[in-house]
């Protein structure tokens, strides 16, 4: 398992995260009339990816905790 790497990927995937975001915050700042422009287009894709998140993360969960056969011990 990745029981060790847990905490590598953890902060990787949180860096990136970080990174995505502050280069957008960037962007929207350094380009505010555009950002203005556009807003109603970023509310739109901020709740697509909300709702496809939780889609996803719903059937993943769903899938992982379907009840298995006990094995004879």
């Amino acid at each position: 398992m990745l029981t060790g790497n847990t905490f590598w990927t953890a902060f990787a995937t949180s860096t990136a995260a970080a990174l995505v975001t502050s280069l957008g915050v960037y962007t929207v700042r350094r380009f505010s009339a555009w950002g203005e422009r556009n807003s109603a287009y970023f509310i739109c894709l901020a709740a697509g990816v909300l709702i496809s998140a939780s889609a996803f993360t719903r059937s993943s969960v769903d899938s992982s905790t379907r009840s298995r056969p006990l094995s004879a011990s």
